[in-house]
Parts: C-alpha cells; sequence; structure tokens
C-alpha cells in the first residue's frame, strides 16, 4: 500500500518536517496523525464506537455554545420575521 499525502505542497512539506524531527517514517508519522484525530472524534477502523452519555452532553454542549457565541444578525423575533401579527394573522 502506498502513501498518500495531500495534493497541498504546504501539507506535504510539514508532514515530511514533522517525520524528520520525530525521526520516524513518513507513513507512520501520517497514521499517527490520523488514527489521533480519528479517536477523538469516536471513529476506529470497526466503525464508530459508542459514546458514554457524558461524552455526548459534552458535545452537545460544545455544539450548542459555539452557535450561543454567533452574532445575532437579525434581533426581531421568529413572529415579526414571517410576518404574522399577535393573533397569528399574516401581515
Amino acid at each position: 500500500m502506498t502513501t498518500t499525502l495531500p495534493a497541498d505542497p504546504d501539507t506535504e512539506r510539514l508532514a515530511h518536517k514533522l517525520a524528520e524531527a520525530m525521526g520516524k517514517p513518513l507513513p507512520e508519522i501520517v497514521r499517527e496523525a490520523i488514527a489521533a484525530k480519528a479517536e477523538s472524534v469516536g471513529v476506529t477502523l470497526q466503525g464508530r464506537r459508542a459514546l458514554s452519555k457524558e461524552e455526548r452532553l459534552a458535545r452537545m454542549t460544545a455544539i450548542t455554545d459555539k452557535f450561543a457565541e454567533l452574532p445575532v444578525c437579525d434581533a426581531r423575533s421568529p413572529e415579526e420575521i414571517i410576518g404574522y401579527d399577535e393573533f397569528g394573522v399574516a401581515n
């Protein structure tokens, strides 16, 4: 099997520099990097492992925290945006 690196020259240079700095062959560096990223998101060669309740909650909290940090682009209520009055009649 041949190691395939992205066509991006910067990524390839970085991978080669990391392999040299760590004294490991390039395929091993690439495999370790991919394995570490896969593990961080719960992916294994057998598929995704089941997340614990705490892990699921932590992931959902992280996602909602990111959304909460987004700026408000339109402060109107959903009813105002859609165009309904207080009686549910379209304006």
